[in-house]
């Protein structure tokens, strides 16, 4: 609690110098370091000796073996939640996280005029959590994440190739060899079979003649017309890549949320909430 305590005093201390809470965090960041990591205090006025703090549990347990998950964002995180018992289950903590998705299936948004019942801040340490896995290509997140993306950009040229068969175009949107495999799920794709389908994408833009704004190892820019060749294989192309990473980051999100939910009661000595379990079908 006094970790928590001076974590979000640190968050909120007047400065007008760094108007975001993230400037104001890395101007605190020696502070921050000390109260997760351990360390000597600094010296008040009037003290006669500095006092050791030792490292946060939660922060060495939790947080810290996180690849990419330093000091910084997990203050973020530790201020949000404050402690894992408020949070009778995960889907709570998600739901917390603005991470959830309604019955119908659509994932939360914000709207105008509306107030959103989901912490802010904590949803931003999840966005820089998943954006710092982005970077780092040795992660077990990020292959996990990567998976993801193949299956998520799978599924997208599955039914932009179901719109060309109604369309009657003979072309061949997902490549020959997927048409064949059983993917049902993430563990039935590999990072391989991400750069096959990227691949795939690309030779198509180039055929149909448009190409993105700008690119990366990570994602791309929206995708604009240069000289369109083939405006129908132009419309069944644009957009895919950046619509599977954008899928792909909202899952890694859930993903992180559930392992902080998990590992953080057990570094208070409890067991992870049992998953509520599936409705079993009727009997015929």
């Amino acid at each position: 609690e006094e970790t928590v305590a001076a974590i979000v005093e640190a968050m909120l201390e007047s400065d007008v110098f760094h108007a975001t809470v993230l400037e104001r965090l890395k101007s605190q960041r020696k502070m921050i370091e000390r109260l997760l990591k351990g360390g000597r205090r600094p010296k008040q006025p009037g003290e006669a000796d500095t006092r050791t703090l030792p490292a946060n549990t939660i922060y060495t347990k939790v947080f810290e073996p996180i690849p990419g998950c330093g000091p910084l964002i997990a203050a973020r995180f530790i201020a949000a939640i404050g402690d894992i018992r408020r949070f009778p289950d995960r889907p709570a903590l998600t739901a917390y996280a603005g991470y959830h998705h309604f019955a119908d299936g659509s994932r939360a948004r914000r709207v105008a005029g509306k107030v959103s019942n989901w912490h802010q801040e904590l949803t931003q340490a999840v966005y820089l959590l998943c954006q710092q896995t982005l970077k780092l290509p040795s992660s077990p997140w990020r292959t996990r994440l990567d998976q993801r993306r193949a299956l998520e950009l799978y599924k997208i040229l599955k039914d932009r190739q179901r719109q060309a068969n109604e369309q009657q175009l003979g072309i061949m949107i997902l490549p020959e060899s997927f048409a064949s495999r059983a993917i049902g799920s993430v563990n039935d794709l590999t990072v391989a079979d991400l750069a096959v389908l990227a691949a795939q994408v690309d030779e198509l833009r180039a055929r149909a003649g448009v190409k993105s704004s700008a690119s990366s190892e990570e994602g791309e820019e929206a995708v604009e017309p240069v000289a369109v060749k083939d405006p129908q294989l132009a419309k069944l192309v644009r957009g895919g890549k950046q619509q599977a990473l954008n899928r792909a980051l909202r899952w890694l999100g859930q993903q992180f949320l559930k392992h902080i939910f998990q590992e953080w009661r057990k570094a208070v000595g409890l067991y992870a909430a049992p998953e509520k379990p599936a409705k079993k079908a009727a009997a015929a």
